[in-house]
């Protein structure tokens, strides 16, 4: 009884862990990995066990920067699954990312967030970062327009 109440508040509970094979993705990947549980001192249901593909941005309310996070999808790959004490539970995932995924260039993050949904118990989480690359078409446009760039400025020192 005394372990089931301290699972609820997260000590001695079921822990996740996002492994993902293919952590540098283009738009429309398939993004391929295993969740990893692993129980805690005593059995738990877990009513879901859900993967987000967020980003982070930021915007001013009230002359302040707050920074929000925005799901971009929202995927369920198990519902209503009990974990014994100890015992170790791996779930393959493979999810087709969508094209409007935003790129990683400079500060703007995107990541896997994953989660358990435990009843009456501090939900256990784990987060890995994304490294979003061009597609190859996209790639194309920024080499041209680096190129345009460099013809403007040879075209300007020639004034």
């Amino acid at each position: 009884m005394f372990k089931k109440m301290l699972a609820s508040v997260g000590i001695g509970s079921a822990k996740v862990d996002t492994r993902i094979f293919n952590a540098a993705v283009i738009p429309g990947d398939t993004l391929e990995g295993e969740v990893h549980i692993t129980g805690g001192d005593v059995a738990q249901d877990i009513s879901d066990i859900y993967l987000k593909l967020a980003t982070e941005y930021e915007r001013e309310v009230d002359d302040s920067t707050i920074h929000e996070e925005c799901i971009m999808v929202d995927y369920r790959l198990l519902e209503r699954l009990t974990v014994q004490p100890k015992q170790e539970i791996v779930v393959p995932f493979a999810l087709e990312l969508p094209y409007e995924i935003p790129l990683t260039i400079g500060r703007t993050p995107v990541y896997i967030r994953t989660g358990l949904d435990i009843k009456t118990a501090i939900n256990p989480r784990d987060r890995d970062v994304l490294e979003v690359k061009p597609h190859p078409l996209m790639q194309r446009v920024f080499v041209a327009v680096e190129r345009l760039e460099v013809i403007r400025k040879e075209n300007l020192k020639s004034f």
